[in-house]
């Protein structure tokens, strides 16, 4: 009992988020479950993401099998695809690569839906666990690191694009993972975090970790900046970034090559770069773009209600303004302001997409900046309410009201937005034996 206490009083922050995040999802997706409906999408999901778990599935178990008889049986072609013959170029983007999908060894073909919508929910929880690490390394309050992360989870990109195209919840996890390994290096520690997360992001392949390295591109120069090092240790901490990232793409170097290669073969480098580049009007900022819409990725499909907008997200925004300014404040600002030039300008689309075509699949980035601009804020405000509640036993009543509203009104929000999501699709069916 002991034991079990310590245990709980340790993790009790992933313990909370855990229960918080399976009471949105059950409440949320409820629709479904009472139609014994799954998570699975009748268009892209039914026919390339799902037969593309099951063949992975079965791909190791060929392997394994193999292993048993003394063969390595690990082909690279195959004309039964039906999405071309390479194996890693063709199903790469469709999770061929992704570690995560190891899981899919156990597939058999009674338990297919029922393994790949577990891997879907459990991408999700990984997404979330994965900023609440992150945040926690700026100190975060406890609490509003929950509150984020579960902002972050069932964000637009995640309960539109994610559960539509499964791939699209791994950048979720291996992108605060990176900025996590960023930190700890500008810290003087290991880079075995960056190296092992940047490695895990080109395994999932060339897509979305062209854009998360576009980021760092401006994200490690303005965090090394405030860092205020000496320009011998700002520039040292770039070279080690650079070979750290260098070294994570050369460990994932089987899968990545080929699908680069893939890449630059496919339909998706079809216009000249210089044609975008030299083009003036792609840096006209357009103020008509609806935020409303980047942020519920209604480019995907229109849902009913406001996917993935959190009104307190919005509200931590406005409310920023009027804290103090200190050095974190003046960085969510920074970053705030990027974040808007970026969505007014036509050549984003195309830059954070290779410049092979544009869309807003970058949203994510930007709703992991509204996720860690509410930590700060509900952060900040907390100490606040500290300095003016001076009884300790009052204090700690009234900001556990605060808290409770606060989880109270997010946590209605996600599920009215899932609802949402939950009438506005077809899923496949669950089979029943």
């Amino acid at each position: 009992m002991k034991m079990i206490r310590s245990f709980v009083r340790q993790h009790q922050s992933i313990i909370l988020f855990t229960l918080l995040f399976g009471l949105v999802f059950i409440l949320g997706y409820y629709p479904l479950w009472s139609q014994k409906l799954s998570l699975i999408w009748k268009i892209d999901s039914v026919g390339q993401y799902y037969p593309a778990f099951i063949y992975t599935g079965r791909y190791l178990q060929d392997f394994i099998l193999g292993l048993f008889s003394g063969q390595i049986n690990l082909p690279s072609f195959d004309l039964s695809i039906g999405m071309g013959e390479d194996v890693i170029g063709s199903l790469n983007y469709y999770g061929f690569g992704d570690p995560l999908n190891i899981f899919s060894v156990f597939v058999t073909a009674q338990n297919a839906p029922y393994l790949f919508t577990f891997m879907i929910i459990f991408r999700m929880w990984l997404s979330g666990y994965a900023l609440m690490k992150y945040f926690s390394y700026f100190r975060f309050d406890k609490v509003a690191i929950i509150f984020s992360a579960l902002t972050y989870v069932f964000c637009g990109f995640s309960v539109v694009g994610g559960t539509r195209y499964t791939e699209w919840l791994s950048v979720l996890i291996f992108f605060p993972m990176i900025l996590l390994g960023i930190e700890k290096m500008m810290r003087q520690k290991k880079f075995s975090l960056f190296i092992v997360s940047v490695m895990f992001a080109a395994l999932c392949g060339f897509y979305f970790l062209f854009m998360v390295s576009v980021v760092l591109a401006l994200y490690f120069p303005i965090r090394l900046l405030f860092k205020r090092l000496s320009l011998k240790y700002l520039f040292a901490n770039v070279g080690k970034g650079i070979c750290a990232y260098i070294l994570g793409i050369l460990l994932a170097a089987p899968f990545f090559l080929p699908t680069l290669q893939s890449y630059f073969l496919s339909e998706r480098n079809s216009e000249p770069m210089s044609n975008i580049i030299f083009n003036l009007n792609n840096y006209i900022p357009n103020f008509s773009i609806n935020l409303g819409d980047f942020l519920t990725m209604k480019d995907v499909e229109p849902p009913i209600f406001l996917s993935g907008i959190i009104v307190i997200e919005l509200l931590a925004i406005i409310l920023l303004l009027f804290l103090p300014y200190n050095r974190k404040k003046v960085q969510c600002l920074i970053f705030l302001g990027l974040a808007f030039i970026a969505y007014s300008l036509p050549i984003t689309g195309y830059l954070l997409n290779g410049f092979g075509q544009t869309n807003d699949r970058w949203a994510f980035i930007v709703h992991l900046l509204l996720s860690g601009i509410l930590a700060y804020v509900i952060t900040e405000y907390r100490k606040i309410l500290d300095n003016e509640l001076t009884h300790q036993k009052s204090r700690n009543k009234k900001i556990s009201i605060v808290y409770l509203l606060l989880g109270t009104v997010i946590i209605t929000n996600l599920i009215v937005n899932l609802w949402g999501i939950s009438v506005s699709y077809t899923h496949l069916t669950l089979p029943t034996n």
